[in-house]
């Protein structure tokens, strides 16, 4: 439906917005802020895992074959959730993360860091992942990652529908109304911006009344320019209250689309999140699977 269009839900709180890349821009922005945010518990919203192997196509959508492993695997986020690798009995096994400058110890079969395929070990070097321990990265013996992906949103994506250009994505129902009501925060702040830049009246100027007076010496025309501008001055402070009250208003309801983007995070962010944590360790709900 027309009326789940993030565009429209935005639009329905900020008026109306000329420009549609603006809007998915602020889409794209304030997911990353609320990703940002989120409590770790709840990072599997926006969890991806993919197999990958030596030659393989990029499993983030393109088209380039993956580096093979001794170049690492270029990764499109380093939020790492969890990396595994298959060992021969066919069980994909969690990779544990180790300090970079343990990269020449692992490879070095004689040293006591060097990992086994039970344990294998990985570290991130130039945004690139490096896996190691056991038989070599194969399609026999892939690796999985499991990331955090930042969502390239669009402003004709809707509400429980597939966003952007993943087309296995889609944002999470609990999390809309914050997107909503971020992405309205940006356009607001734009908008404010734009009021002042374009709206604010241009207060009367004197200039030509010194003018009359101390150059011209013309105390008649100066009177008469002076009666011009007390009626400009009326018309601009009436302009000026009508454009200060825009703005308050404006303000108002920026003030009040932080509160509920503040309101529909709050569940889901800091070691207090329901279902976090802290709640889990006091017997709290979990997050619905």
């Amino acid at each position: 439906m027309a009326n789940n269009l993030y565009y429209f839900k935005i639009e329905s709180l900020c008026g109306e917005v000329s420009d549609p890349k603006f809007i998915s821009d602020v889409l794209t922005d304030t997911s990353s802020e609320i990703i940002n945010l989120l409590d770790v518990s709840y990072l599997y919203l926006f969890s991806k895992e993919v197999n990958g192997y030596n030659g393989a196509n990029e499993p983030w959508g393109g088209e380039q074959a993956w580096a093979e492993s001794n170049n690492g695997y270029k990764l499109p986020s380093t939020r790492i959730l969890n990396i595994s690798k298959k060992d021969s009995g066919g069980e994909f096994r969690s990779a544990k993360e180790i300090p970079i400058d343990y990269e020449f110890k692992v490879q070095n079969a004689d040293s006591v860091f060097y990992p086994s395929e039970t344990e294998p070990v990985y570290f991130i070097k130039n945004n690139h992942l490096y896996v190691y321990g056991g038989s070599a990265i194969s399609q026999t013996y892939p690796i999985k990652v499991n990331l955090v992906n930042y969502p390239d949103l669009a402003y004709n994506d809707s509400t429980g529908q597939a966003v952007g250009s993943d087309t296995t994505f889609t944002f999470p129902v609990e999390l809309d109304s914050a997107l909503v009501y971020g992405s309205a925060m940006r356009v607001r702040v734009k908008q404010l911006n734009d009021l002042t830049k374009d709206e604010l009246p241009t207060a009367p100027s004197f200039t030509q009344v010194a003018t009359y007076i101390n150059t011209d010496e013309d105390i008649e025309l100066a009177g008469a320019e002076t009666s011009k501008i007390s009626t400009q001055i009326q018309d601009y402070t009436a302009q000026m209250g009508k454009y200060g009250e825009k703005y308050k208003n404006m303000a108002q309801e920026l003030a009040n689309f932080k509160q509920n983007y503040d309101r529909a995070l709050q569940p889901y962010i800091g070691s207090q999140a329901k279902g976090g944590p802290t709640a889990q360790a006091a017997g709290g709900a979990r997050p619905t699977q």
